[in-house]
């Protein structure tokens, strides 16, 4: 007799730690099949094979190989299929300062947890995360249609979202992106479809898109700083430049996050992003978000431990590692330390993460 295929979600679980692995799984095992691996590496081989069909991911964040940070957005980046941007994401760390939670979201993260690990919040976040995709594949509309907004609607989620922030000092930025053919052919109606499906392709389910007229798109993105709308323009950006089907592009953008205008109206600061875009150059654009990208300084890292912001280190803890691993060794040979065993520990690890 054929064995008989479970009808549980099925859950990924990514951790380097087996212990928080197996917890999760104890947590989950009762309603979920649980799937492991070990690192974002493993993880995303397994969704990259399209052979294994999971509803929900969840992922540490400081991991060997391959972070949470680079799975998320390999997967948000994926375009379609298995590892695409509708696979819901959670994020679980230790680390619970406000910069890696709002990297996490900019990544596309959905969901976001923090150690020590309560059973009852992992079921809760995990139901509503399926239950929530169930009502949206219920939904007999386009997917277009689900997602795209006009431009009175957002003027009216905008307010309340600004309200939001206010009440609960929480975070969101609103993102205006200009885009024309380089060869200054005019922008049709094809190119404004071509370019809104790749925006729907790359934003998360909780973003709201709306385009401002012919060649502008401007989006309203919770949960986001202004690092993290830094990150979510280059995203964008780096998603039109690698699509295939559409010419090349002179892209521009500006931002603003709503808690630098607290006392403005929503349409004032969609107005001052819009302004901010037009008096950004393409090149400059992305230079901006180049340098928000790059690995820091040593200065730069201490002082980010001294403001006791560990969270916004870890994307770059191993690029910090190699760039000083030289003066450790120099120091360890020049004053006779004997860490030889140790620094070899560091390379070896370095040589996994790296």
């Amino acid at each position: 007799m054929a064995e008989q295929q479970s009808t549980k979600p099925r859950v990924l679980i990514v951790d380097d730690s087996r212990v928080m692995r197996e917890s999760i799984k104890r947590f989950l095992k009762a309603d979920y099949e649980c799937a492991e691996a070990g690192d974002g590496m493993e993880a995303w081989e397994l969704l990259a094979t399209g052979e294994h069909d999971f509803d929900i991911l969840i992922t540490d964040i400081a991991m060997p190989r391959m972070d949470g940070y680079n799975l998320i957005v390999k997967i948000r980046d994926a375009g379609s299929g298995q590892a695409g941007p509708h696979l819901p994401i959670v994020v679980i760390t230790g680390v619970e300062d406000e910069i890696t939670r709002m990297r996490a979201f900019a990544c596309g993260a959905d969901s976001f947890i923090t150690k020590p690990l309560s059973g009852e919040n992992l079921r809760e976040n995990v139901s509503a995360m399926l239950a929530r995709l169930r009502n949206k594949a219920s939904t007999p509309k386009k997917r277009d249609e689900a997602t795209l907004t006009d431009h009175q609607s957002l003027l009216l989620q905008g307010e309340e979202t600004l309200a939001r922030c206010r009440e609960e000092h929480s975070s969101a930025a609103i993102l205006v992106l200009d885009f024309s053919r380089e060869d200054d052919s005019p922008a049709d109606d094809a190119l404004h479809q071509q370019v809104s499906s790749v925006l729907l392709r790359t934003l998360r389910d909780t973003d709201l898109l709306a385009p401002l007229n012919a060649r502008r798109f401007a989006i309203l993105a919770d949960e986001t700083d202004a690092h993290g709308a830094a990150l979510l323009s280059k995203r964008l950006q780096d998603a039109l430049g690698d699509e295939q089907t559409i010419a090349p592009l002179r892209l521009q953008t500006g931002h603003v996050a709503l808690e630098e205008k607290p006392r403005e109206s929503f349409r004032n600061i969609l107005e001052l992003a819009v302004q901010r875009c037009e008096q950004a150059g393409s090149a400059t654009a992305l230079e901006i978000d180049e340098s928000v990208l790059r690995c820091p300084t040593v200065d730069e890292a201490l002082a980010m431990l001294e403001r006791d912001e560990p969270g916004a280190l870890l994307a770059y803890a191993g690029d910090l590692a190699q760039n000083t691993l030289p003066l450790l060794e120099y120091c360890n040979e020049q004053w006779e330390l004997g860490l030889e065993v140790e620094l070899a520990s560091i390379r070896e690890k370095l040589r996994e993460v790296n």
